[in-house]
């Protein structure tokens, strides 16, 4: 299906830094706090940010924010639609706008900027690719606010009630996010157990659209009243088969209901003829 790696982290030797970011993206569903999302999921996307720039030289000393802004840039180009999303425009109209609490004046700038960008009228391309590196610039004022919670809380003396109605409000656009810089990983399944085509509940996820490629994962099976559930193990690898949903996400809902308390849904990595993709899979619920 994919001769080769269209994007930087799907060669196989970007395995750790991609693994990092879905690691922390696995850690984020795991927690219903927003406070601690944001608190998984930003620092991991600095981190993803870097060696992005690291691979393409773009990498800027002592200016990790440059990278985030990029990244986030990156993503404006992918999807033409992602500065225009309702979690996007929810964090612009947040009140009392984020003020960066790592400087003695609070500025408020990096929200100020976007803001103005995302209400003018007859917005471009270039008009979108700018507000999208004002969002990667307010996203690294929260990321650094959370970091130095110590300045927030002697600022504001509430520093997690602040931080809460902040990262309410920025989490769904770190997923969002996720979801173009990933290629759309709620579109993909991995299935290695009765959810591969031609086994006792295909049924369950069978759609018209979707493309069925073998891949391998990094994990073990073990049997439980003869049903196959999959173990985290970062030293053997699994046969499975990669689902590409070419009509938008699976009905993840229904799909959870189905697998019920015993599985755990979250996304893997899947390397499909040297190329890597990331997909949901259902892991058992004891993985740890």
């Amino acid at each position: 299906m994919n001769p080769g790696p269209s994007l930087w982290w799907q060669d196989s030797s970007q395995r750790g830094s991609l693994g990092g970011l879905v690691g922390s993206v696995n850690a984020s569903r795991r927690v219903s706090d927003p406070v601690d999302q944001c608190n998984e999921l930003l620092p991991s996307l600095a981190a993803f940010a870097k060696d992005r720039a690291r691979l393409r030289e773009q990498l800027t000393r002592n200016q990790e924010g440059e990278n985030l802004r990029r990244l986030v840039q990156e993503a404006q180009s992918m999807s033409s639609g992602f500065m225009l999303q309702q979690s996007v425009s929810e964090l612009a109209a947040l009140r009392p706008m984020v003020a960066n609490c790592t400087v003695r004046s609070g500025s408020r700038d990096a929200h100020q900027k976007l803001e103005r960008s995302l209400s003018r009228r007859n917005r471009n391309t270039q008009d979108l690719e700018q507000a999208a590196h004002q969002l990667g610039s307010l996203l690294w004022v929260i990321r650094n606010n959370i970091v130095h919670r110590e300045k927030v809380r002697k600022a504001t003396g509430k520093w997690h009630e602040r931080d809460y109605s902040v990262c309410r409000v920025a989490s769904p656009v770190l997923y969002d996010l996720l979801e173009i810089i990933l290629e759309t990983p709620n579109s993909k399944l991995v299935a290695y157990g009765t959810l591969r085509p031609g086994e006792c509940n295909a049924d369950v996820v069978e759609r018209s659209d979707i493309t069925w490629e073998p891949c391998t994962i990094r994990g073990k099976l073990l049997e439980r009243d003869a049903l196959p559930f999959l173990m985290y193990d970062d030293h053997s690898t699994v046969e499975a088969v990669l689902g590409f949903g070419g009509d938008g996400p699976f009905n993840w809902e229904c799909l959870d209901h189905f697998e019920g308390q015993a599985y755990r849904r979250e996304l893997t990595i899947a390397e499909v003829g040297g190329v890597l993709h990331v997909g949901n899979v259902y892991m058992s619920a004891d993985a740890r």
